[in-house]
């Protein structure tokens, strides 16, 4: 007995594996195969996907099934997953590659889908694991160490966004959390240069440079330096694509990318305040209260809260407000109800979406599991947008008191 409690984290982290490895082969969405066409075209000799594809004829294969718009993130993502996939590359069948663009039937259980489904989501297991670490380190009691992995390799937003959905954001969230530990290790460039290479492979990283910089310094060269240390990794790799309409049209300047300002409080006809710029230069305006290292996740963790309170956000996006709810469960407990109604809140609005982002996950296991559409059938005794009203109305009201108690936690200033 003395022994296990000695190697609580081997245990901890196989069963997290297994779990990883159970939900990577039993679910699937469609939007996996985006970064195996960036592949593909890598293979072919093309860099600049996002003008290859949309000069696709729209009768040909990826075009007519998905369309000519689907390379929506910036170009390191597809470089950075092209290439781990591309490394994979002798471990997957020809023929599966070749159906894949059709649709998920086609690609059958005879082309090995549970092995391939598997094959795509592997590189996520670099970067949830490097969060797993990251999280340990946060942290100096070995309970809250324990606590930190088992909030990590157990919780559902993790789970679901990565390994169901098999989108990419942990990427991202890694490198944001990275930017705290390195931070706390007295490295600010590099924890600025982390941020940058967050943003350079989704742009939500970005919106936190000003924070960070307000936090960590106090001159205002060194935080010219500092923001110009942030914005490098996204320019130097997105300068190249500039001249491309298609990657102007899609992904740097995407509907996705604007979803925050949607929210807004009209003083005319065609004018209004944006909420989320307003609440944002509010944060900006107290971060220099939270000055040092260690307050850094507690800004980031506000950004956050304004975001998923005021924007139309995908589920898989709510990965990377994840480790700053588990680093302010395990400094104070006293968070929990307000965490609780912004998780329920969350799984309450994820239910509703479309069944692909929900039971219909797991078609690999059953194909009728994609028709099942729990929105439609509560549609019938409630409206289906008012609801969804009422659950973000509860998940921005929760954040709020989240935020407020979080600024006024007298014992957060002295960790």
């Amino acid at each position: 007995m003395k022994n296990f409690f000695k190697n609580w984290f081997f245990y901890t982290a196989v069963l997290g594996v297994i779990l990883r490895i159970f939900l990577s082969v039993t679910t699937l969405h469609s939007d996996l195969w985006a970064f195996n066409f960036a592949a593909g075209f890598f293979n072919q000799g093309v860099l600049n996907i996002y003008e290859k594809l949309h000069n696709l004829p729209l009768n040909v294969g990826v075009a007519r099934f998905y369309g000519t718009d689907f390379f929506t993130w910036p170009p390191l993502t597809y470089f950075l997953l092209g290439t781990l996939h591309f490394i994979l590359t002798p471990f997957f069948d020809a023929q599966f590659f070749n159906l894949t663009f059709r649709n998920l039937e086609v690609a059958s259980r005879d082309t090995g889908l549970f092995r391939h489904i598997f094959l795509l989501k592997l590189p996520y297991f670099l970067f949830d694991f490097g969060i797993l670490i990251l999280l340990i380190k946060l942290f100096k009691e070995k309970r809250q160490k324990i606590l930190a992995a088992i909030f990590w390799l157990f919780n559902p937003v993790a789970l679901y966004s990565t390994f169901m959905v098999g989108q990419f954001d942990v990427i991202p969230t890694f490198f944001v959390v990275m930017a705290v530990f390195l931070a706390l290790r007295k490295k600010p460039e590099l924890a600025l240069l982390s941020l940058g290479v967050g943003g350079a492979t989704k742009i939500f990283p970005l919106l936190l440079i000003l924070p960070a910089v307000f936090v960590l310094e106090k001159n205002l060269r060194q935080r010219l330096k500092l923001v110009i240390l942030g914005l490098a990794p996204f320019v130097i790799t997105v300068l190249p694509f500039l001249g491309s309409s298609a990657f102007r049209s899609v992904a740097l300047f995407s509907a996705q990318s604007q979803k925050l300002l949607f929210a807004t409080i009209n003083v005319s006809g065609a004018e209004g305040i944006s909420l989320a710029i307003l609440g944002y230069f509010l944060i900006l305006a107290i971060s220099g209260k939270f000055a040092g290292s260690q307050h850094l996740w507690r800004v980031f963790l506000f950004v956050f809260l304004l975001i998923f309170s005021l924007s139309n956000f995908h589920p898989q996006w709510f990965i990377w407000i994840t480790p700053f709810l588990i680093i302010g469960l395990i400094y104070s407990f006293s968070f929990w109800p307000q965490i609780l109604l912004i998780f329920l809140s969350f799984v309450g609005i994820t239910l509703l979406f479309e069944p692909s982002l929900s039971i219909g996950l797991f078609s690999p296991l059953n194909s009728t599991l994609s028709q099942i559409n729990l929105a439609k059938t509560v549609s019938l005794y409630f409206d289906i947008f008012q609801l969804k009203t009422i659950l973000r109305s509860i998940l921005a009201a929760a954040s709020f008191w989240l935020g407020v108690k979080v600024f006024y936690f007298s014992n957060f200033a002295k960790k």
